[in-house]
């Protein structure tokens, strides 16, 4: 299995740190926010990831190299315009060669159990498995909504057009997206080449208006989003508490 690590952004939030080293390779407790996704994909025994890059792609380079001090392959997918998360992912089509495959952030702390998340994934086989986390304040981050058979029945306010999964009366929507994803293939062929286009909006949605199957895992582990500041200085002090260990 094959897996990419989404990298490509601009990082507007945290500028100006960002505007002469790529977000993704900012310090977080002492070593480059990106290298956390990557472990959490070795310890799941992935290690072919191709990673998209667009502001000084040369960094990624010089500070991961080839990824065998990792014990890993990396490959890059430069983007000399931004192609958003639906773009990035149709450009690096070829990398996956029609299997399934993973899709994580490159500014996310995460702990989940992939290789369980999978399992689900086969079992069910729908197109794409959403890693979701339970959170009290889930609406401030595009609240996910999960029918108590587990299929995602709303996403981003958009509602799905299928009957006869879980109960929807006991749905749940106070879950959000921690970034990473299982997918099918077939989800690329949802989204237009060589053109910027959103994951969610151009694919996950139409996806859930045509009556096709999304599912959630739900994860216990610590999730956060690295884009502000007082977001990585909390993930420092979570770090060095020992709350999340995925080095």
């Amino acid at each position: 299995m094959r897996a990419m690590i989404l990298a490509a952004g601009l990082g507007t939030r945290l500028r100006p740190l960002t505007e002469r080293t790529p977000k993704p390779l900012l310090p977080v407790a002492g070593r480059p926010m990106i290298l956390y996704p990557l472990a959490l994909l070795r310890r799941s025994g992935i290690t072919e990831v191709i990673i998209n890059t667009h502001l000084h792609p040369e960094q990624f380079q010089q500070v991961l190299g080839d990824g065998s001090a990792l014990g890993m392959r990396l490959t890059f997918s430069h983007e000399p315009v931004l192609l958003d998360t639906g773009g990035g992912l149709k450009n690096a089509e070829w990398f996956f060669q029609g299997e399934t495959f993973a899709v994580l952030n490159a500014d996310t702390l995460l702990e989940a159990d992939l290789n369980a998340a999978l399992a689900a994934h086969r079992q069910f086989k729908p197109l794409a498995t959403l890693v979701l986390k339970k959170i009290p304040n889930a609406q401030d981050f595009s609240a996910v909504e999960v029918d108590t058979a587990g299929y995602i029945r709303r996403l981003r306010g958009e509602p799905a057009d299928f009957r006869g999964a879980g109960d929807l009366t006991r749905a749940s929507n106070s879950y959000t997206f921690t970034g990473l994803q299982i997918m099918e293939p077939e989800v690329l062929q949802l989204l237009p080449a060589n053109q910027p286009s959103c994951l969610i909006r151009d694919a996950f949605i139409p996806i859930l208006h045509q009556g096709r199957e999304l599912r959630a895992f739900i994860t216990s582990g610590y999730w956060k989003s690295l884009d502000t500041a007082g977001r990585i200085l909390e993930a420092e002090a979570d770090l060095q508490a020992g709350f999340i260990r995925l080095m």
